[in-house]
């Protein structure tokens, strides 16, 4: 999986390309110590170890990664190769990268909010059955709040 760097002003960008129909790319942000990586629009359909480290390796002990978690597990099935993600995947990369704060974003536009908030309970459940003392910290994208790294 190829990739590519380059510096705006002081902050580093590396680029991965993502799995999406008509392509997409993945942007990890550092400067000033931190990193910030953006990772929407993608679609991780082989669980295993192997074919995830390029993607954990590529969001390795960010801050903050914001992650596709537009379907719940059920309908990750259903909608097989439209490119988006789900939560519970997320936390496990998450998890297996250090990544201390995770931000769910790119929701199915026809749920609810009760309904995103019911998904990120289950996934802070999980958390917790995968990883009981973990730091990591699961959170909804919202539009408005300022997010200090």
């Amino acid at each position: 999986m190829s990739t590519a760097a380059f510096d705006i002003g002081p902050v580093s960008v590396e680029t991965l390309p993502l799995n999406h129909p008509g392509g997409g790319y993945g942007y990890r942000l550092a400067h000033a110590g931190k990193v910030v990586v953006f990772a929407t629009d993608s679609e991780y359909k082989d669980p295993s170890t192997e074919a995830l480290k390029p993607y954990v390796d590529f969001f390795k002990d960010a801050d903050a990664v914001i992650f596709d978690a537009q379907y719940s597990m059920e309908e990750n099935v259903e909608k097989e190769d439209w490119g988006h993600s789900n939560m519970f995947t997320g936390v496990d990369m998450a998890l297996e990268a250090g990544v201390k704060r995770i931000f769910f974003t790119h929701h199915e536009p026809v749920n609810e909010d009760r309904r995103l908030w019911d998904n990120l309970d289950q996934a802070k459940r999980y958390l917790d059955l995968q990883d009981p003392t973990s730091d990591l910290q699961l959170e909804l994208a919202v539009e408005g709040p300022i997010i200090d790294i």
